[in-house]
C-alpha cells in the first residue's frame, strides 16, 4: 500500500515514539519508587478538612532498601591487586581516590540508587592529582546502545534543567552532556537549550583522551535481554505495601470510632439522670441505662495484615529476621541462619557479582587515568551473616587438629598471619620461652639436685 521509502519512514517514526514512551515509563517508575521510599505517595484514606487523619503509614520500602544495601556492602569493602603486596603503589593510589570519595558513604548512596532505580552510574572526572568519581542520578541519564549488542553503548546523554543568569535575570535552561562513540574513541559535547527552543546548541566539544568512556554503569539485579537492570522496589511490591497501609488505616479508624464503649439511655429525659456524691447513678422508674460495646473483634483484620506483611518480605527477598524481628528465636546455629536468611543471601550474592564487576571496571579505568598499566582488581566483601566468635574458634581448633595450617586459620578469623608472626617475634624472650626462667638460687644452692640426680 505504501512505497518502500514511506514504509521505512513510518516504521522509523513508530520505533522512535516507542523509545520515547519507554524512557517516560522508566522515569515514572523511578519517581514512584522514590515517593514510596520517602513516603510521599498518596495516603490510602482521603483526608478531610477539619477531620482526624486516620492514615497509618509504615515505611517498609525504606527498611527493605537499607537492609539490602547493608547486607551488600557490610561495614567495609576493600580492593586488592592479585599477587601484589599491601604497599603496592596501585593499591595506595586507589586508597587515595576512594578516601577522597568517602568510599563507604559513596557505595551506600550508590546502593540506594540501584535498589530504587535498578541501575547505577558513576562519572569519572580526571582531576589532578587524583580523579573524582561522581554518582549520577539514573533519572538524568539516557543510554543508546548498538542494535545487535546491548553491551556496546554508543552514546550517553545526561539531561537536567537549571537556572542560569542571562543578563540581569535567571532563566531556566535545559543542560545536556552528550558522550558519544566516534571512529577514533569518544568525545564530549556540552549543549544548552533555551525554554523557547526544542533543539540543543553545542557550546563546547572535546575528545575524551582514553579508549573508554568516562561513565561506568551496571545493573542492580540481573535483567536478561534488557539494558536497564531490575530494582529491589518493583510496582507490585509498592502495591503490597500500600495494601498493608490501607488495612492498618482502616483498623485505626475502627478503633477511633468503636474502641470506647457507648452509654445508651432508654425511657428518660437527659435532665432526669442524676449522680450521687459517691458517683451512684439514679434513673427514673421504668427507664433503662446500658453500655453498647463493639461486638466484632479485629482479629481477622490483623491476620489479614499479617499475611500482607509476610507477602511483602517474600516478594522483597528480605526475611523479617533480617529487619530486626527476633521473636521466638533462641541461639541459632550457622545452618539455621543460612536457611532463615536464604532469600536475602541469594539476592546479595547476585548483587555482589554485578556490583563487583562494576567496581573492578571502575578501578581499572581509574588506574589507567593515574598512569598505571591495565590492572584487574579484586573486591573483598564483608561476611553477610552475623557470626558467633566462640563457635568460630571451636571450629578453628577442630580444623587445626585435622591439619589445617595456622596461616589459613588466622586468615579465616580475620587476622593477618604475617603481621601476627611479626608481633610474636617482637615480644620479649620471656614471653616467647615456654620454660620458666632459671632462678639465681638454682645456680648457687649447693643442695640443688644435678640433672643426673633428678
Amino acid at each position: 500500500m505504501f512505497p518502500p521509502t514511506a514504509t521505512s519512514s513510518i516504521i522509523s517514526q513508530h520505533l522512535h515514539g516507542q523509545r520515547l514512551a519507554d524512557d517516560f515509563q522508566r522515569l515514572q517508575q523511578f519517581r514512584a519508587a522514590w515517593e514510596a521510599y520517602r513516603k510521599q505517595d498518596t495516603p490510602p484514606l482521603p483526608i478531610e478538612a477539619g477531620r482526624p487523619n486516620d492514615n497509618v503509614r509504615v515505611n517498609l520500602i525504606k527498611l527493605i532498601v537499607q537492609t539490602s544495601v547493608s547486607f551488600l556492602f557490610g561495614d567495609q569493602v576493600a580492593f586488592t591487586v592479585p599477587d601484589a603486596p599491601p604497599d603496592d603503589a596501585r593499591i595506595q593510589y586507589l586508597e587515595r581516590v576512594w578516601t577522597a570519595a568517602k568510599k563507604m558513604t559513596w557505595l551506600y548512596k550508590q546502593g540506594i540508587n540501584g535498589g530504587l532505580c535498578g541501575h547505577i552510574f558513576a562519572r569519572i572526572y580526571p582531576d589532578q592529582p587524583i580523579p573524582r568519581i561522581v554518582i549520577l542520578d539514573p533519572a538524568t541519564v539516557t543510554v543508546r546502545w548498538a542494535a545487535d549488542d546491548l553491551d556496546r553503548v554508543e552514546c550517553y546523554l545526561i539531561d537536567y534543567t537549571a537556572y542560569e543568569w542571562q543578563g540581569n535575570r535567571e532563566v531556566l535552561v535545559s543542560i545536556r552532556q552528550r558522550i558519544e562513540r566516534t571512529d577514533t574513541g569518544w568525545r564530549i559535547l556540552d549543549q544548552r537549550s533555551q525554554p523557547d527552543k526544542h533543539a540543543f546548541d553545542t557550546l563546547h566539544e572535546a575528545p575524551w583522551p582514553y579508549p573508554f568512556p568516562p561513565i561506568v554503569d551496571s545493573q542492580n539485579l540481573a535483567a536478561p535481554n534488557e539494558y536497564w537492570g531490575e530494582a529491589d522496589i518493583t510496582p507490585d511490591l509498592i502495591a503490597l505495601v500500600n495494601a498493608g497501609d490501607f488495612t492498618l488505616s482502616n483498623q485505626q479508624r475502627i478503633v477511633r470510632f468503636y474502641a470506647q464503649p457507648l452509654t445508651v439511655a432508654k425511657g428518660m429525659d437527659p435532665a432526669q439522670l442524676k449522680h450521687g456524691r459517691d458517683r451512684t447513678v439514679f434513673i427514673p422508674a421504668n427507664a433503662d441505662l446500658g453500655i453498647v460495646e463493639m461486638q466484632s473483634e479485629l482479629a481477622g483484620s490483623l491476620e489479614h495484615h499479617s499475611r500482607i506483611k509476610s507477602s511483602i518480605h517474600e516478594v522483597a527477598q528480605t526475611p523479617e529476621i533480617a529487619t530486626g524481628k527476633v521473636d521466638d528465636l533462641g541461639n541459632l546455629s550457622g545452618l539455621a541462619l543460612n536457611i532463615l536468611y536464604g532469600p536475602l543471601l541469594q539476592k546479595t550474592v547476585q548483587k555482589r557479582m554485578l556490583y563487583g564487576d562494576f567496581l573492578s571496571e571502575l578501578n581499572r579505568r581509574l588506574l589507567i587515568i593515574g598512569g598505571f598499566p591495565e590492572t584487574t582488581t579484586t573486591v573483598v566483601w564483608d561476611s553477610m551473616l552475623p557470626t558467633d566468635p566462640q563457635a568460630e574458634r571451636a571450629v578453628a581448633q577442630a580444623d587445626r587438629a585435622l591439619g589445617v595450617s595456622e596461616a589459613t586459620i588466622l586468615t579465616q578469623l580475620g587476622y593477618d598471619p604475617a603481621h601476627e608472626r611479626e608481633q610474636r617475634q617482637a615480644e620479649t624472650p620471656a614471653d616467647n620461652d615456654p620454660t620458666p626462667p632459671k632462678g639465681d638460687d638454682d645456680a648457687t644452692n649447693p643442695d640443688s639436685e644435678s640433672p643426673a640426680e633428678r
